[in-house]
């Protein structure tokens, strides 16, 4: 059952680097403060208010001074490596020297802008989203445990009652958001140390060669356009794909077909205020006969039906255990309807137990009957899900195969897990929250 929410409720934010809770307050300039928590003492928020005791250290302030920092670190170290390979001074112990120290100075950077540039959550937060939709307090809605805020600097910010409950999602959304800053660090001081070793080493072999110090500069430079645009490219036309194709899937897979749960909730919001991903618009036409940007749609696709082939195969796996349940017939009743309960999450599922159940009584008998009717609704389900699959990856068109991934598989050969990481702290921030709500209690309340 779902609490109201008293002041001093603990909060989380999806984007908080900090494995530390926040607590929510009433905002007194806002609105009176009449209707008081009975047992805490405690006012009763709505709304309008939008306070936090304490700012969050915010994922948007450290990622952009982290993939700065790792770049130029790497930049200077890719030059210094090259320098020493080309001095013949580069031992193991001289390159693990200067990647070091560009390591610690990207850090002291990345912290020090980081902590310059803090944010300050109170000004930023913009709205309580799904309010209660009766309810009211000092005549301005009331806000429950399934109430969120969003924060204009991208993060939601998710309310509980429990306090385990808010210091374990606090933990896992900082690890996570930690772990995202830091690989987007390490990455950026990949591309930067591949750019800076490119251009010093084709620049030394040039001097070295007898070029002119300006020839070499030159012959350097181009080097660093040339492994820039490599790396860019690689990002636009391979990374950006997967990675769109990374978030839908996970999305996919965690949301539910009721579409009630916590996580649905916050991924609504979520979707609501998102960009278009920037690689769908490269070109005027989706119907170009060569198109390798326009990955997104067929590789969302291919993660969503492969999801549902797997949700269906699943669920013929339930009704063989639906139809070989034992125990008394009672338990053998009670055993069935939970499986059909677990079934129904999903449109085959669902339709798979609407098939299954008798006339008249509803109830699932184990025939043979039964079973056959069950599989011949998930079967149905399943070849439509395989025909989807296999446009989404080979394309509707003869030439060329432009909607398709196939022509262009290189967009999925490389894992990635910056999307995987932002994508869990929505995720986790949802699962702790459910728990908080199971254990949610009504309450009553006084007015002063």
């Amino acid at each position: 059952m779902s609490s109201y929410l008293p002041q001093k409720t603990f909060a989380v934010c999806t984007m908080q680097m900090s494995p530390t809770k926040g607590q929510l307050l009433a905002d007194e300039g806002a609105r009176k403060l009449s209707v008081i928590h009975s047992k805490k003492d405690a006012v009763l928020l709505t709304k309008v208010d939008l306070v936090l005791m304490n700012d969050f250290g915010c994922q948007n302030k450290w990622q952009g001074p982290a993939v700065k920092a790792g770049f130029f670190a790497g930049l200077v170290a890719g030059i210094a490596i090259a320098a020493a390979v080309a001095f013949s001074v580069c031992t193991f112990g001289v390159g693990a020297i200067i990647i070091g120290a560009c390591a610690v100075a990207a850090a002291a950077y990345t912290y020090s802008a980081a902590k310059s540039n803090s944010t300050k959550c109170n000004s930023l937060l913009t709205a309580w989203q799904n309010p209660h939709p009766t309810v009211k307090f000092d005549q301005i809605e009331a806000v429950t445990q399934t109430s969120f805020i969003t924060c204009g600097a991208g993060g939601m910010i998710q309310p509980f009652i429990s306090q385990s409950a808010a210091n374990s999602a606090a933990k896992r959304i900082a690890w996570a958001n930690r772990g995202e800053v830091g690989l987007s660090g390490v990455i950026s001081f990949m591309f930067g140390t591949a750019i800076g070793y490119a251009g010093a080493s084709t620049g030394i072999g040039a001097f070295a060669g007898g070029s002119s110090m300006l020839g070499a500069t030159g012959s350097g430079l181009l080097a660093v356009g040339k492994e820039a645009l490599i790396g860019m490219g690689g990002a636009y036309l391979v990374y950006a794909p997967i990675a769109h194709g990374e978030k839908k899937g996970m999305r996919n897979w965690f949301k539910s077909d009721t579409g009630d749960t916590t996580y649905d909730r916050l991924i609504a919001n979520q979707e609501s205020i998102e960009q278009p991903d920037w690689f769908e618009f490269t070109y005027n036409s989706a119907d170009d006969d060569y198109n390798p940007t326009a990955l997104g749609k067929p590789a969302g696709e291919t993660f969503d039906r492969s999801i549902e082939l797997f949700r269906i195969n699943q669920n013929d796996r339930y009704i063989e255990r639906m139809m070989n349940v034992e125990g008394t017939k009672a338990e053998q009743r009670a055993a069935r309807e939970a499986i059909a309960k677990e079934m129904s999450k999903t449109k085959s599922g669902a339709e798979a137990v609407r098939e299954m159940r008798r006339k008249g009584s509803g109830e699932i008998l184990p025939r043979t009957k039964t079973q056959t009717k069950g599989n011949r609704a998930t079967s149905a389900h399943r070849s439509n899900a395989r025909t989807a699959r296999s446009q989404a990856i080979w394309g509707t068109k003869n030439k060329g195969y432009s909607n398709g991934m196939a022509f262009n598989g290189v967009a999925l050969m490389l894992p990635l897990l910056v999307t995987p990481l932002d994508e869990y702290t929505i995720k986790a921030a949802a699962d702790f929250a459910e728990e908080d709500i199971a254990n949610g209690s009504s309450i009553s309340s006084t007015t002063h």
